[in-house]
């Protein structure tokens, strides 16, 4: 139906809009190869054009629905060259003009576009391995730009870029050390299982294993952690620590933990060791806890 339309007019903007929302994974259609075509042509005819298109619809809320689509191709990581096509997208939106009839419409304020931008800056950071430190930090350098023209209502979405760089700074300075993971199911893979997902950071503190202590007896795991303080030290109370090392012990089959040696490090110096770090055993609350997370994550690893 829509090839007939575009062989009668092959300018027919509505035809190519159509044609790719009905064939993209969105739809029943399901045919990426072809929404991806539709989508492309689509955007050559209204890259230079203002104002209305079509049935109300703006030049800039046409193309922001189609970076939209580059955005959510897909989730694999070969594809980053999708979300930056995204980006490039979004910028050009920005150039244009609100439509006239309904200048209201949420998706196509500035305000919006600033926010998918950066998003998108921050998920290409993200994708990074924490050995490609410099050049995530690059992204999220660009991801702050757009985020610091939001409003205060996205004053989570700047804190959340300043941690997730610092956590891939420490993460590079502590080469031999992995982060734990927030457990992901939704859409992954089980070999993405971990690789996917975001490190574990609670009250600005980022959770990390040192890779070649893991020592398994049966259902029992030791394994040197790190707990790194993400704080500037102007910033943090006072007692608070830069970072410690402690030795866990997992019992993966009754879910139970205990910190067998922990010490605590202040600019370098030991402020506090304790060979023999209260053995008692603590019991995991809930799946939120993050003695359960890094259990998990542990299961993973060792199975």
């Amino acid at each position: 139906m829509f090839d007939k339309a575009i062989k009668i007019d092959s300018n027919l903007i509505e035809a190519y809009y159509l044609a790719g929302e009905n064939y993209s994974s969105i739809f029943k259609l399901n045919d990426e190869k072809k929404a991806k075509k539709y989508y492309e042509k689509l955007f050559l005819l209204i890259e230079d054009q203002d104002g209305e298109i079509f049935e109300s619809k703006s030049v800039r809320e046409l193309l922001v629905e189609i970076g939209n689509y580059f955005r959510y191709l897909e989730l694999e990581k070969s594809h980053n060259s999708n979300i930056i096509r995204a980006i490039d997208i979004y910028k050009i939106a920005l150039t244009k003009g609100l439509p006239q009839l309904f200048p209201s419409y949420p998706k196509i304020r500035d305000n919006d576009i600033y926010y998918d931008i950066a998003w998108s800056y921050q998920e290409l950071a993200n994708r990074m391995d924490f050995d490609q430190y410099y050049e995530a930090s690059d992204y999220y350098r660009e991801a702050l730009k757009y985020a610091e023209k939001l409003n205060s209502n996205y004053e989570w979405l700047r804190e959340d870029i300043i941690t997730e760089q610092k956590v891939g700074l420490k993460l590079y300075v502590n080469f031999d050390w992995s982060p734990f993971r927030i457990i992901c199911t939704a859409l992954l893979k089980p070999t993405n299982f971990i690789k996917d997902c975001k490190p574990i950071v609670n009250n600005n503190i980022l959770f990390v294993y040192h890779q070649k202590s893991i020592v398994r007896e049966k259902n029992i795991v030791k394994v040197w952690v790190k707990e790194i303080n993400l704080k500037e030290p102007s910033n943090r109370a006072s007692g608070e620590y830069d970072y410690s090392k402690s030795l866990y012990e997992f019992d993966l089959k009754n879910k139970k933990l205990r910190v067998l040696q922990k010490t605590l490090y202040n600019q370098d110096n030991v402020i506090i060791s304790d060979d023999n770090y209260p053995k008692a055993e603590w019991q995991f609350v809930s799946p939120e806890t993050i003695g359960e997370t890094m259990l998990e994550n542990l299961k993973i690893i060792v199975q």
